[in-house]
C-alpha cells in the first residue's frame, strides 16, 4: 500500500467515525427533545471516545501528507485518489450537520447542568442547616444535659 492510498484509507476510517458521531449527536438531539437528560451524559463520553480516535487519525493524516506534499510527483499523483477529496467533502457536511444538531441540544443540556448545579448547592446548604439545627444535633446536645426547669411564680 503507497502513501497516497494509506491517506485514503486513513480518511476512510475517519469517515466511519464521523458518521457514528453523527448518530451519536442525533441520539442526544432525541433525548433533548424528550427532556430526558439524565442519559445524555454516556451518550457525551462516547462522542469523547469518537474525537480522540478522529484525532489520532487526524495525526497520521497530516503527517503522511506533509511527507507526501514534499515528493516532486505530489501534484500528479493526489488527483489518481478522487476518494480522498470525496471522503473528506463528506466529513465536512456530516460535521456540519453535527453542528447544527450541537446549537439546538447545547442549551438544553446548560440549562439543565445550571438546574442540577443549583439542586446540588441547595442540597448543600441545607445539609449545613440540618447539621446545625436538625433533630439528629438536638438530640446529641440534650441527650447528657437533661435538665428540668420549674416554674415557681404559681
Amino acid at each position: 500500500m503507497n502513501g497516497y492510498e494509506k491517506l485514503v484509507e486513513i480518511t476512510s476510517n475517519k469517515l466511519s467515525l464521523s458518521k457514528n458521531f453523527l448518530e451519536i449527536t442525533k441520539n442526544m438531539q432525541k433525548l433533548a427533545e424528550d427532556n430526558i437528560l439524565d442519559s445524555i451524559d454516556l451518550d457525551i463520553s462516547k462522542r469523547q471516545d469518537l474525537i480522540d480516535d478522529m484525532m489520532l487519525l487526524d495525526e497520521q493524516f497530516v503527517k503522511l501528507f506533509e511527507d507526501l506534499k514534499k515528493t516532486p510527483d505530489f501534484e500528479k499523483e493526489i488527483v489518481n485518489y478522487p476518494k480522498l477529496g470525496e471522503y473528506i467533502q463528506d466529513i465536512k457536511n456530516i460535521f456540519k450537520d453535527v453542528r447544527e444538531i450541537d446549537k439546538t441540544i447545547i442549551p438544553a443540556i446548560k440549562t439543565e447542568s445550571n438546574n442540577i448545579r443549583e439542586k446540588l448547592k441547595k442540597h448543600k446548604e441545607s445539609s449545613k442547616v440540618n447539621q446545625k439545627y436538625g433533630f439528629d444535633m438536638m438530640e446529641k446536645t440534650t441527650k447528657d444535659n437533661v435538665g428540668i426547669f420549674f416554674d415557681q411564680k404559681q
